[in-house]
């Protein structure tokens, strides 16, 4: 079995070894196929709808093991995950060769890959310079086009946009209050023209009885996990119309301190899903109690078959960004406004042991100290961070060159000179499409009395940045209705 299926990866190696990405179509058999591009993006939902369960770029090397950690696994269809889960796992020997690629199909079919993007549309979430009025529009990645107020709705002043499949939920989500809105809209992500009817009208408008939602998890289409700061449980609800499944109980977690009082809340923020696994960082302490010793705040392992919390792990305090790439997860230690911490760590998820071996610590730029505020690692194993060293100092951009690589004594592969700067807020950046982009506010005077906006000192922009640190592409606030405040490609914030 094992002979036959290495005389079947040679065949494919020989037959499309000349083919890319670029390619109009690829005649993907059912089973392994190997096949060889200068991509490293795919289209998520062709290959979804096609029957392909998965994509996996092979580094160079004599071995490569495949597992199910070690794909990119896109479809959440029970009977393709399943395939997945069941399929032959077998190391690949003798590769040696850049940019191969192996899939595995569950049919045969002619596969129309000339598309490179995972997602043709992105929903931004925009805001006012203020803060006070906030809306949602669409950027086309095809042609770096924007599609502004889509909204036909008045959005307050805290907005989420989120895209799962071919659904994008549109969340008003006030500091204040007990409620938060949601909207629902269901456009083609297959199709190459946006139809804006459909991009503008909801199919599902509804409200939930949480205050400040701060992170979202799909574990597909009908159920999905939500933070919200001010509470102490995880709500496990339908995000097309809202009706609540469950909760998960994070009391058992709440942190006590040395002198016996308790917090009165979780501070449940970021979640990340892969698989059948959620995790879930707590700040826990944080300061509140003047209790800072940073093993106080925990990341959380659920495991979403049962809804259960499986393991608990105590990490330096306020955990944000959960990542994961190769065997560890990622994570941004934030500390607060008076004691900034800005540095990143990674749990090992062998064992669920934090690496004492591994951290990137803040950015020294001359008597300045840049704390991290955020970072995306690329499916390359790029690093991108944003920094900022204090109130009224810009927001920088670096790169890392090889997160597995990263040495902090040494600060092998950083790049210290900026690839962006801005003189306002950066809150969100994301790697999509092959493009690093970068939510940039811009800056305004305003008086935070009246909230009035006397002045805008730079424009606001969504900045489209390539693989070479080039600016390919700045969507002004103009085109996008307000400065960008979040990307909805990623749905943990």
């Amino acid at each position: 079995m094992v002979k036959k299926f290495y005389l079947f990866i040679i065949a494919c190696l020989l037959i499309l070894g000349s083919i890319s990405l670029k390619a109009e179509t690829l005649n993907i058999k059912s089973g392994w196929n190997v096949f060889q591009s200068d991509l490293n993006i795919v289209s998520v939902n062709q290959f979804a709808k096609d029957g392909i369960v998965g994509i996996v770029k092979l580094k160079p090397g004599k071995n490569y093991e495949l597992t199910k950690d070690n794909w990119y696994v896109w479809s959440d269809n029970n009977t393709l995950l399943k395939a997945l889960t069941d399929a032959d796992w077998t190391t690949f020997e003798g590769i040696y060769k850049n940019n191969l690629y192996a899939v595995f199909s569950t049919k045969s079919i002619n596969l129309d890959i000339s598309s490179s993007c995972q997602i043709p549309y992105l929903p931004i979430a925009t805001e006012s310079y203020n803060y006070q009025t906030g809306m949602y529009s669409i950027v086309d990645l095809n042609n770096l086009t924007a599609y502004k107020q889509l909204n036909t709705y008045s959005l307050g002043g805290d907005i989420r946009a989120y895209v799962y499949g071919d659904y994008i939920f549109v969340v008003d989500a006030p500091n204040s209050g007990n409620t938060s809105t949601w909207y629902v809209y269901k456009i083609d992500q297959t199709s190459t023209t946006l139809d804006q009817t459909k991009a503008k009208t909801t199919i599902a408008n509804y409200t939930i009885n949480r205050q400040n939602p701060h992170s979202i998890a799909f574990s597909s289409d009908s159920k999905a996990y939500l933070t919200t700061y001010f509470d102490n449980s995880i709500l496990i609800f339908n995000p097309q119309n809202g009706n609540e499944l469950g909760t998960i109980d994070l009391t058992p977690y709440l942190y006590t301190a040395d002198n016996g009082t308790q917090n009165k809340y979780i501070g449940a923020e970021a979640m990340l899903m892969t698989g059948d696994k959620l995790y879930v960082s707590l700040d826990r302490a944080r300061t509140y109690y003047g209790d800072a010793t940073p093993d106080k705040s925990m990341i959380l392992v659920i495991d979403t078959t049962n809804d259960t919390v499986t393991k608990s792990i105590k990490v330096p305090y306020s955990p944000r960004s959960l990542q994961i790439f190769g065997n560890y997860l990622y994570f941004l230690s934030m500390g607060d406004y008076s004691n900034p911490i800005g540095k990143i760590y990674r749990i090992n998820l062998s064992d669920y042991s934090l690496d004492s071996n591994f951290v990137i610590s803040p950015i020294v730029s001359g008597s300045s100290t840049e704390y991290i505020k955020n970072f995306v690692i690329t499916p390359e194993g790029e690093l991108f961070l944003v920094t900022n060293a204090g109130w009224g100092q810009p927001y920088n951009v670096y790169m890392i060159d090889s997160v597995e690589k990263y040495n902090d004594s040494t600060k092998a592969g950083l790049n210290t000179t900026a690839i962006y700067s801005a003189s306002g807020y950066v809150p969100d950046l994301d790697f999509v499409c092959g493009y690093l982009v970068i939510a940039d506010r811009g800056k305004a005077d305003i008086d935070y009395k009246t909230k009035e906006v006397k002045e805008i000192l730079q424009q606001g922009a969504l900045v489209f940045i390539d693989t070479n640190g080039k600016v390919v592409k700045k969507i002004l606030d103009t085109d996008l209705g307000y400065p960008p405040y979040k990307i909805g490609s990623d749905y943990n914030y």
